[in-house]
């Protein structure tokens, strides 16, 4: 499993992360879907999820043997949504604080509020970041991201790495912001990677023109407004014809991509890629 770079120009250990390449060390714990990645958590997911609480059992108590579980797949750190549906931010903070005791590990505190129905403002977040010692990185994904990157470095006692997701249809902004990267599964990573190289070595309008350059596939990929999801016959298709997959085959619900669809598909990657089937140069 790749590493994850230790130090940056920040002196922060996920600041340097390659983008969305940052989940190559990280076990999501109550994602959703991440369970597929892995024949084992999938059997075992509906125990594990922090977000689902199995009936008759304290969803906290199966935490050392998800973190023991997440260790032994090579995970250096995890990431955590909070619990879905929670209406209170104090007993969001006691599963927090829960979390890093069985953890004993990096957190990456992941702010999604579209599937787990919680909002987190960035008072709450900066809350937790002065709480949790272990908290090493947050991942913003509450439109519009740009105000809270700027609240959460206006705020914070001490810096943490600050991730955006949404596709990365805000990529060059939140780099503007403060953002430190973006965590997303855009099926160009080379591009993002990038446009953050020139942006962090102080070449702004070459980040832009390049952001610029790849927003019509980051906006066509991400499906931004659509409902979870729907982005990901898209991006399969993508890695397909990159040579990454072998099949572009989604599961219900998700809907297969139409003939039309592949037809535009076909034409954005021609205007925006041209003969990049494999991993090349973005530039």
């Amino acid at each position: 499993m790749p590493a994850i770079p230790r130090r940056s120009r920040h002196g922060g250990r996920w600041s340097t992360a390659l983008l969305l390449a940052v989940l190559s060390g990280l076990l999501v714990l109550s994602g959703r879907a991440s369970a597929q990645s892995d024949p084992l958590l999938s059997q075992q997911w509906h125990l594990l999820d922090p977000g689902i609480e199995p009936a008759g059992a304290n969803v906290l108590s199966v935490w050392p043997i998800t973190t023991a579980m997440a260790r032994a797949h090579g995970a250096d750190a995890v990431m955590v949504a909070p619990p879905a549906g929670a209406k209170n931010l104090d007993a969001v903070a006691e599963y927090y604080q829960a979390v890093m005791r069985a953890a004993a590990c990096p957190l990456v505190l992941q702010d999604e509020p579209v599937t787990t129905q919680v909002t987190m403002p960035a008072p709450f977040l900066v809350r937790l970041i002065g709480e949790l010692p272990a908290v090493e990185a947050v991942k913003l994904e509450e439109a519009p991201t740009l105000p809270k990157i700027t609240r959460l470095r206006e705020l914070a006692s001490r810096r943490v790495a600050i991730f955006g997701g949404l596709g990365g249809v805000y990529f060059f902004e939140e780099l503007s912001r403060g953002a430190d990267g973006a965590m997303t599964g855009f099926p160009y990573p080379e591009a993002l990677h990038a446009i953050r190289e020139h942006f962090m070595a102080g070449r702004r309008e070459q980040a832009r023109a390049l952001f610029y350059r790849w927003l019509p596939l980051i906006r066509y990929e991400s499906q931004p407004g659509a409902q979870p999801g729907s982005s990901i016959a898209i991006r399969k298709e993508i890695f397909r014809r990159r040579g990454w997959i072998a099949s572009a085959r989604v599961r219900p619900p998700a809907a297969a991509l139409d003939p039309a669809t592949l037809a535009e598909l076909t034409e954005l990657l021609a205007a925006v890629a041209p003969s990049r089937s494999g991993s090349t140069s973005p530039a």
